[in-house]
């Protein structure tokens, strides 16, 4: 399954749980300036991204927020995050876009809060079917 995600001026192609061959593409966006040269309209608010990872190497998963997925993705495959360090190779299991910056943070919050593989997985799948 092919996903594509579009994150505030960028936007992601990838095969399902596979951000490794990812490139960024700035997209023109005539409603907003965004993309055009020039800069972008100071009026559109930064969203976010809820992302969930899974460990190729032990199954575990990681849940977080950013404003810049793929940026956030290789950050974490080349070791330079403490809580993932030396426990990856990382695949994007589901990234949930388009949040306010406090919708990001109270969804992370509560899906950690689960601590349940079972239910978090779940919860993705019911994510998908909607």
């Amino acid at each position: 399954m092919i996903f594509i995600i579009g994150l505030a001026n960028f936007a992601f192609a990838f095969k399902e749980g596979d951000l490794s061959g990812c490139s960024a593409a700035r997209l023109a966006r005539p409603d907003t300036g965004v993309g055009k040269a020039g800069g972008s309209n100071p009026n559109m608010k930064m969203k976010y991204v809820v992302y969930i990872l899974e460990s190729q190497s032990s199954g575990r998963l990681y849940i977080g927020y950013t404003n810049d997925l793929g940026r956030r993705f290789k950050e974490h495959n080349s070791n330079q995050t403490k809580s993932t360090r030396s426990k990856g190779p990382w695949t994007l299991l589901y990234a949930k876009e388009g949040l306010e910056k406090t919708e990001a943070m109270e969804l992370e919050r509560r899906l950690k809060n689960w601590k349940n593989r079972k239910r978090v997985l779940s919860w993705i799948e019911r994510e998908k079917a909607t």
